[in-house]
């Protein structure tokens, strides 16, 4: 990368790609977040031979957890969230701010993996999707499928696409890049309400 798209990597709806190739909000959310871990992420990059990033996040004493410990200290206090995203490190991401919230996430990585979850037996709190992914099934149409299968459980969709965060669809969308009072908002919201509309 040059000095200059360095400088800005990390800036909301920067991108180097061409148009419909990307948003330009994947390494702003993993910033943000890191940040709300209190982390931080590196750059280190050569221009014409590669760009390496390092994500700095605090030591989880005892190392990772699985889903007992995680109950034990108090993840899914709050229930759980069926969390679908594409991007696998945005996914860790947002899961890790739903634990800080009380929430035992479960991450899938696309709309027919969630839907074969819910056709399973799988019943979570919540349902929380972007709405941009590829495998044929976009987040919206998850939602819209879930509420005429699943009528009893919420769901809150996610993107950084202004104008599909004032749609019309009839689903409660929180705005990427977001911070943790800005999600624990929308999914207080969401789960009261008891139903996938707001």
């Amino acid at each position: 990368m040059t000095e200059e798209t360095m400088q800005r990597v990390f800036e909301p709806f920067f991108t180097t790609k061409k148009y419909g190739e990307g948003t330009g909000l994947g390494l702003s959310q993993v910033f943000g977040f890191a940040k709300q871990l209190h982390g931080t992420v590196v750059i280190e990059s050569k221009l014409g031979e590669g760009s390496t990033f390092t994500l700095y996040l605090p030591a989880r004493h005892g190392g990772s957890r699985d889903d007992t410990e995680r109950r034990a200290a108090g993840a899914g206090d709050q229930g759980t969230v069926l969390v679908v995203e594409d991007d696998e490190l945005v996914a860790d991401l947002a899961a890790g701010m739903l634990e800080e919230l009380g929430f035992l996430p479960t991450i899938v990585h696309s709309a027919k993996e969630a839907l074969d979850r819910l056709a399973h037996g799988e019943r979570p709190t919540l349902v929380f999707s972007d709405i941009v992914m590829p495998g044929g099934i976009t987040g919206l149409e998850l939602a819209r499928k879930v509420r005429d299968r699943y009528p009893e459980l919420p769901i809150l969709l996610t993107t950084g696409y202004s104008e599909q965060v004032a749609g019309s669809h009839g689903f409660e969308v929180l705005p990427k890049p977001y911070e943790l009072s800005l999600l624990s908002v929308a999914v207080q919201k969401v789960v009261k309400q008891g139903v996938g509309t707001p």
